[in-house]
């Protein structure tokens, strides 16, 4: 609705005990945007919704880190109830001392049940501020009956007035064209351009350091023209190895930013599994290690000799020797037992240490069975 240019004027914190409250006026006199929004959200889950995307943007922007936990974003919650159909706002409450996104929905979901209980047994709403008690799982009385002359605004002697522009009407145009590709329009662009699913789209773009990460490795993965098949099928690959076998595995304290894997590198170990240099499978074990020591790919690949056998000749030869070993369960297959099948596949990889080209091993083991 609109956005306040405040100062920090410190913070509270409240004894266990009731007997006192502590003074820290660290944050004293630091700048504070607060946004108001308009009474549209109506539960704690919306209100949790879009604290997160305000928190993705902000981030996005580089104008805070916007971490609940350091007090670098904050949120207090008017909360009101009426009944369906009517049009009057209730009596406002206002819940503060919410650290986290998890505190803010418990919050206005306690507080909206409390306010109707309250109305349903014939009693009286105050307008009043409260506190949540996370240790108990409610809210509780803080100060009662605040209206706009309790606050004691008075202007800002450091700050002059300042004409915007004689009457002309604000244009964010101009604004809003300089301003980044935002994550919702980048989760679309994903789903659309890479081939990703909603969720996988969502887990990548909410943060900025991971989407560019993310883009920056398949911009060094050579693809076919935008919107192709090849380019949807390199994206996926991507998305699968980022957010499964890295994100997955680092700490969640830890940046993208702070990992000794590239995005160059990352790209380097996707060209070897298209070029079927190494299997999908030899690539994952590999991750760990370059996470570990910041080697490449290749250089693994060639210190351990993994890579991947993909000769249709020496295949040819390994496939045959391992149907002629298993003459019985070949018959099986023959017989219409094709359940059978991933056995064959699964002793070849054996004879090859887990490194024949599975393309290449079907291919020929489909043709050697039809015989």
């Amino acid at each position: 609705d609109h956005i306040h240019l405040e100062e920090d004027a410190g913070k509270l914190t409240h004894d266990k005990s009731g007997d006192f409250s502590l003074v820290d006026l660290n944050r004293a006199g630091t700048p504070l945007l607060e946004i108001i929004t308009k009474p549209v959200l109506a539960s704690g889950r919306e209100a949790t919704t879009f604290m997160k995307n305000l928190q993705s943007i902000l981030r996005y922007l580089d104008i805070s880190d916007a971490d609940m936990e350091k007090g670098q974003m904050r949120c207090d919650a008017n909360i009101s109830v009426r009944k369906v159909g009517d049009k009057e706002l209730g009596v406002k409450v206002e819940i503060k001392n919410m650290n986290s996104f998890k505190m803010i929905e418990k919050a206005i979901e306690f507080e909206t049940k409390r306010q109707v209980e309250v109305l349903e047994e014939g009693g009286k709403l105050e307008q009043e501020t409260r506190g949540w008690d996370d240790n108990k799982g409610k809210t509780t009385p803080q100060r009662s009956k605040e209206f706009a002359n309790d606050y004691r605004y008075f202007p800002e002697p450091d700050i002059p007035p300042i004409e915007t522009g004689a009457g002309k009407a604000f244009d964010p145009k101009p604004i809003a064209e300089r301003l980044p590709e935002l994550p919702k329009e980048k989760k679309s662009r994903f789903v659309e351009e890479y081939g990703l699913s909603e969720h996988d789209a969502h887990l990548i773009s909410s943060n900025f350091d991971t989407a560019r990460y993310f883009e920056q490795t398949i911009e060094n993965i050579p693809a076919e023209a935008d919107g192709s098949e090849q380019k949807k099928a390199v994206g996926k690959m991507v998305s699968s190895l980022l957010i499964t076998e890295i994100l997955g595995k680092i700490p969640a304290s830890e940046g993208i930013g702070e990992i000794k894997i590239t995005a160059e590198n990352l790209a380097e170990l996707a060209n070897l599994i298209q070029a079927g240099d190494i299997s999908g499978k030899i690539a994952k074990e590999l991750i760990p290690e370059m996470l570990e020591s910041g080697k490449k790919a290749s250089e693994l690949v060639s210190e351990k000799g993994i890579s991947q056998i993909s000769d249709e000749a020496e295949l040819n030869k390994i496939v045959v020797q391992v149907l002629s070993e298993n003459a019985a369960q070949v018959e099986q297959y023959k017989s219409g037992n094709e359940n059978i099948y991933g056995f064959f596949v699964g002793q070849v990889m054996k004879a090859t240490g887990g490194q024949a080209n599975p393309k290449v091993v079907n291919e020929i083991l489909k043709k050697e069975l039809s015989k």
